[in-house]
C-alpha cells in the first residue's frame, strides 16, 4: 500500500512522524470530502480530492491517488463520483490498518 522507498528516502524516524502528521491530516480531509459529497459541493468535491491526491501522494500510498484523480476528473464534467469515493474510503480504512499492523501507528481519532 505505502511504496517502501520513501522510508529509505526518510529514515525511519522521519517516516513514522511523517505517518502520524499524515494520518491526522488525512482524517480531517476526508470528512470534509464526505461532508462536500453530501452536499453535492462540486467545487469543494474538486478542491479537496485534489488536495487529497497530493497527500497521499507525498506518502507514495498507491492505488488511493489514481481514485481520487478519476473524482477530480468528474467534477469538471460537472459529475458526482460517489461510488469511487466508496472505494477511496475502503481503501483508507485498509491503509489505517496496514500502518497500524506494519508500523504500530495509529489515528487519533
Amino acid at each position: 500500500m505505502i511504496n517502501p522507498s520513501i522510508i529509505e528516502d526518510l529514515g525511519e524516524d522521519i517516516f513514522r512522524q511523517a505517518t502520524v502528521i499524515f494520518l491526522r491530516n488525512c482524517e480531517l480531509d476526508i470528512n470534509s470530502l464526505e461532508l462536500a459529497f453530501s452536499s453535492n459541493n462540486l467545487d469543494d468535491i474538486a478542491s479537496m480530492s485534489h488536495k487529497l491526491i497530493g497527500t497521499f501522494g507525498s506518502m507514495r500510498v498507491e492505488q488511493i491517488p489514481a481514485l481520487l484523480r478519476e473524482i477530480n476528473e468528474a467534477t469538471e464534467e460537472a459529475k458526482i463520483e460517489e461510488e469511487v469515493f466508496e472505494e477511496v474510503k475502503e481503501f483508507y480504512e485498509e491503509l489505517k490498518i496496514y500502518i497500524k499492523d506494519n508500523f504500530s501507528i495509529e489515528t487519533e481519532a
